[in-house]
């Protein structure tokens, strides 16, 4: 089932994805930066203990300036949605979490999911296609991060996308 993520009842959609920015190559990460319990100090060790990577940031406010780390600004529905289908996945280093409405959206779109299997992520219904999940005692673990985006990139595909997105639609709903 299709989840809409809305930022703010008044607004619809704050603003649009900018073209420029390096989406291919880059992993999506939705949420706040400054947030302790996203604990995104964990995805920033990553990147620096294995270079090479590009995280973008929706909407980026509290992550450190970094040439690797591109900040969006808020976005809607639709660029969120842009960004997750051009990206090559999202990904969620939280510490604690419910159920992360962004996790089952990517999911419901085909989108591979690097996340610590952690609260409600924990309950998610077995047969979904695409999760690649970190265990909580391994969240810390720069190598634990690289093993599961390597073989997210690795089985991941335009058509993989539309046929884990029928799936994972069928087992969500």
């Amino acid at each position: 089932f299709p989840v809409t993520i809305v930022w703010d009842s008044t607004e619809s959609d704050p603003c649009e994805l900018q073209q420029d920015l390096p989406v291919e190559q880059s992993w999506i990460y939705v949420g706040r930066g400054s947030d302790r319990v996203k604990a995104v100090q964990r995805i920033i060790r990553w990147m620096v203990t294995f270079p090479g990577h590009d995280l973008l940031a929706i909407p980026g406010e509290g992550f450190p300036h970094l040439p690797c780390i591109h900040l969006t600004g808020r976005l809607g529905a639709t660029g969120i949605h842009e960004a997750l289908d051009r990206g090559k996945g999202l990904i969620l280093s939280s510490k604690y979490e419910g159920l992360s409405l962004v996790v089952l959206e990517g999911l419901s779109r085909g989108v591979p999911v690097v996340a610590t299997q952690v609260g409600g992520l924990s309950y998610l219904p077995a047969g979904l296609q695409g999760t690649y999940w970190i265990q909580p005692k391994d969240g810390d673990d720069p190598n634990a991060w690289q093993r599961a985006t390597q073989e997210a990139e690795q089985n991941d595909s335009i058509h993989l996308r539309k046929v884990r997105a029928q799936q994972n639609q069928s087992v969500l709903s």
